[in-house]
């Protein structure tokens, strides 16, 4: 199986996912060695290249922390954005955040707003993200902008380092 490494702090932290987007674990680098979680196991390797071809990981070509340019938001639920068209939209009163489904027919939910969400030892941002992702991961948001959230992803990874 082909998994996908999306690279959150550059050069030190990705995300593995799978073809369907799961998140299935991390890889850290470290001046002494590479650390690769993997569906909860853990491998310490010498370099980035030889954990990549032990578990079949190719890498994204773009850093998830350095966004594309600001895309126009079309969409919005109780002035929350979205990435698409919301449908079956609700609202989670014990996780407080609106969330919907890209069709009629999914059964997939996304959460409206941005978002910073703690993978291991970074927090990374997030627009629209998957619901099962929050409900994995310790968060903060929803935000009603890209601003706010980037200024809280700051604060955070800044006490973090403290």
């Amino acid at each position: 199986m082909q998994l996908l490494a999306k690279n959150i702090l550059p050069e030190k932290f990705w995300i593995i996912e799978n073809v369907e987007s799961a998140k299935l674990g991390t890889i850290q680098v470290a001046p002494a060695a590479v650390r690769v979680v993997l569906n909860g196991n853990k491998y310490l390797y010498s370099d980035f290249a030889s954990a990549l071809e032990q578990h079949n990981i190719s890498t994204s070509a773009e850093p998830i922390g350095q966004e594309k340019p600001s895309r126009l938001v079309e969409y919005h639920m109780d002035g929350y954005p979205t990435k698409d068209k919301p449908f079956n939209g609700t609202y989670d009163a014990s996780m407080s955040f609106n969330m919907y489904t890209k069709t009629d027919k999914s059964s997939c939910f996304y959460a409206a707003g941005y978002y910073i969400i703690r993978f291991d030892f970074a927090w990374a941002q997030a627009f629209s993200p998957k619901v099962m992702t929050l409900k994995r991961n310790e968060f903060r948001g929803p935000y009603k902008t890209e601003m706010e959230m980037k200024e809280q992803l700051r604060v955070y990874n800044g006490k973090d380092k403290n």
